[in-house]
């Protein structure tokens, strides 16, 4: 299962249609279901969240989400210490690209409010310096949510994971940054008044001199 899992989440990177085939053979489903029966499998967990990451970039499938047991999953997740920070910053990730989707209806019984609060907490408890096994192709879906000055607290997570990415990996994503238009975005939060502090620390730290 973990293999298995491990090729969805190559497989539906940053490819649309193949994160659309997931939902349409039941992906949904079988997440659900696997986590309900598995609480514990932690590594194969990791691979899921990193599959459905995949999903959540992709914003018609976001009303596929939309369900009670799923977002109450993922908000636990985010609260989790297993396999690093990885199941944390996973299930944080998918939930902050559906909270920053305006046209998303939040049909779900858990608020929006209580999501948001537990990434915060969570995002502030990271260490900056913590490695990881993530692999960006791209630091699009990243600087998507960084943009998004209407959820301050999905720009702090994106912010924040920016800023590992350069500390940790710095030489990779640096380039990306330069070439994908980063270090502009990250210019212009600094510059932004309304941009909450903590945000600015991060994007001061992604940005740094050092790193480019």
């Amino acid at each position: 299962m973990e293999v298995a899992c491990g090729f969805l989440w190559n497989i539906t990177d940053e490819c649309p249609d193949n994160c659309c085939e997931f939902v349409d053979r039941g992906g949904m489903k079988l997440f659900r279901e696997f986590c309900e029966e598995n609480p514990d499998s932690w590594n194969v967990i990791k691979n899921l969240l990193g599959l459905l990451g995949n999903v959540s970039e992709v914003p018609t499938l976001h009303k596929d989400f939309m369900e009670t047991e799923i977002i109450r999953f993922l908000t636990d997740c985010v609260k989790v210490g297993e396999e690093g920070i990885e199941v944390s910053y996973n299930s944080t990730g998918i939930l902050c690209n559906l909270i920053t989707n305006k046209e998303l209806i939040w049909t779900v019984a858990i608020s929006k409010e209580k999501v948001l609060a537990t990434i915060e907490a969570a995002v502030k408890s990271w260490d900056l310096s913590s490695q990881r096994s993530i692999n960006y192709n791209s630091l699009t879906p990243l600087l998507n949510v960084a943009r998004c000055h209407y959820c301050p607290v999905a720009q702090l997570w994106a912010v924040w994971a920016l800023a590992n990415l350069c500390q940790v990996s710095g030489g990779k994503y640096s380039v990306m940054m330069k070439k994908e238009n980063g270090l502009t975005l990250l210019a212009e939060i600094l510059e932004d008044p309304c941009v909450l502090q903590e945000v600015k620390k991060y994007a001061q730290l992604a940005r740094s001199e050092e790193r480019f």
